[in-house]
C-alpha cells in the first residue's frame, strides 16, 4: 500500500470532522463552549480510532514483506 493512499485515508475523517464542525457553527451561532468541546472530543475519538486501525494494519503489512 502506498503512502499516498494512507494519507488519503487520514484526510477523509479530517475533512468530515471539519465539515460537520463548520455546519454546527453556521447552524447554531449561539452554541456554548461546552457543546463545542464535547463535539470536538467525540470527533477526535472518531478520527483516532480509524487512524489507529490503519496504523496497526500498515505495521502488519510491513511485517509480512
Amino acid at each position: 500500500m502506498s503512502r499516498r493512499y494512507f494519507m488519503k485515508l487520514l484526510f477523509i475523517p479530517v475533512g468530515i470532522i471539519i465539515g460537520i464542525l463548520a455546519i454546527c457553527i453556521v447552524v447554531t451561532p449561539d452554541i456554548s463552549i461546552k457543546e463545542i468541546s464535547m463535539t470536538g472530543l467525540i470527533m477526535f475519538a472518531c478520527f483516532l480510532v480509524p487512524s489507529l486501525f490503519i496504523y496497526i494494519y500498515m505495521k502488519k503489512i510491513k511485517r509480512e514483506d
